[in-house]
């Protein structure tokens, strides 16, 4: 932009001042999502996703220690991608438009169990269709005792207890 339209943009600016202006916006940004999810009546959704995506900050063959990501980030699979990153990991839980309704960023190593809990204590009540990764008996259980979500998971094709083929395919 500065080589060929500078013309056009007088006012362009460097990278820090447009850093500083993106973190002012964070903030903005977060109460417009809010604003917008209470206007298309999101919060009143009771069936809803549940998701992680893989976030990498840097190459993978990068030291980690090298990088301007120490710290918080950290080395991770993403099993449907087959793929090993570094970054983090985004949890989302949306609504079946793909409103998103909460979300949360956690370090790529953590069990996506895990990094869950730390959305679905914001939604109570729900039922919540994820993927394979959120199988576990014992801690749908539990989740469903602390905060009153269901959560529904194909099941997979070494499980004992099956589930009707439709539920499966509504679910993937």
């Amino acid at each position: 932009m500065r080589a060929n339209y500078l013309s056009l943009f007088p006012k362009l600016l460097d990278q820090s001042q447009f850093n500083r202006r993106a973190r002012r916006l964070e903030g903005m940004l977060e109460e417009l999502r809010r604003f917008w999810v209470v206007e298309l009546g999101a919060i009143f959704e009771r069936t809803l996703l549940l998701d992680t995506k893989p976030v990498p900050v840097v190459g993978y063959k990068r030291d980690k220690l090298r990088s301007d990501f120490t710290g918080s980030p950290d080395y991770g699979w993403c099993a449907s991608r087959k793929m090993n990153y570094f970054g983090y990991k985004l949890v989302l839980i949306s609504t079946l438009n793909g409103i998103p309704l909460v979300y949360s960023l956690v370090p790529a190593s953590t069990d996506e169990r895990l990094a869950a809990e730390s959305v679905l204590g914001c939604v109570r009540g729900c039922r919540i269709l994820a993927d394979k990764g959120f199988i576990g008996g014992q801690w749908q259980s539990d989740i469903s005792k602390t905060t009153g979500n269901q959560i529904f998971t194909p099941y997979r094709a070494n499980q004992l207890q099956q589930q009707p083929k439709a539920i499966d395919w509504f679910i993937k």
